[in-house]
């Protein structure tokens, strides 16, 4: 899309220039020069490019989650794939944050600054809202280790030992048999110490899960492993 400036000018002289405001996104002036007859008029035409809208898409890990931004409030809901797309003027600044009932996001919001062009793989990883308990009795371990879940099978809820002996990153995620992501449990920085984490036997969309054997994966460091739990309802 483009604006049209049309001005009908009475010549002179061999040449003037006018000089055009630009719209306050692009700011400055324009100076268009006109060549023409020492008499008569000559039309000048004077095409500003307009500032048209912008995209910022991504995925929030998790369908549903509700992307809030701009102001006043103005809110996408993520598709079924957890996806989302938002249209924001060009030039725009402003935060992004998303949400959804059970779950924190990493990060939690992000901070754009005037964006003036589409954007995509804007991500967010969330988590779900579980109980995650530091043990002090034994005190810091000497290496990182994932413990069986207890109990095994279970119905309602189990709990997933696992201990880190520096602090850092960990992420502990729950799989389905044939590799698929159930749930995120712990994802962010943890001090070193022992911990349990509780898992209700929920997916990223707080739906109870099918009966079956699930996978669970602690990744800290260079560290990774991964254990099977039965669930029995």
């Amino acid at each position: 899309m483009s604006r049209i400036l049309a001005t009908s000018l009475a010549v002179a002289a061999m040449a003037i220039i006018i000089p055009v405001s630009l719209p306050p996104s692009v700011g400055g002036t324009l100076f268009q020069t006109a060549i023409g007859a020492t008499s008569g008029t000559v039309t000048v035409t004077v095409t500003l490019l307009s500032t048209s809208a912008v995209t910022i898409s991504g995925t929030a890990g998790v369908a549903g989650a509700t992307l809030t931004y701009g102001t006043p409030d103005t809110t996408v809901i993520a598709d079924g794939s957890g996806a989302y797309t938002l249209v924001v003027p060009y030039d725009w600044s402003g935060t992004l944050t998303p949400s959804k009932g059970g779950c924190v996001f990493n990060p939690t919001h992000l901070v754009f600054v005037n964006v003036v062009a589409n954007t995509s793989g804007i991500d967010f990883t969330p988590s779900l809202i579980v109980s995650v308990e530091q043990d002090f009795g034994n005190g810091i371990p000497r290496e990182y280790s994932l413990g069986q879940n207890y109990p095994n099978p279970f119905n309602l809820s189990t709990v997933i030992p696992f201990a880190l002996p520096r602090a850092g990153f960990a992420s502990l995620k729950v799989y389905n048999i044939v590799g698929h992501e159930v749930a995120n449990l712990v994802s962010g920085n943890l001090p070193a110490g022992a911990f349990r984490a509780i898992w209700g036997g929920k997916d990223m969309n707080g739906e109870t899960v099918s009966s079956g054997i699930y996978l669970y994966r602690l990744k800290a460091g260079d560290y990774a492993e991964t254990r099977k739990m039965l669930l029995m309802k």
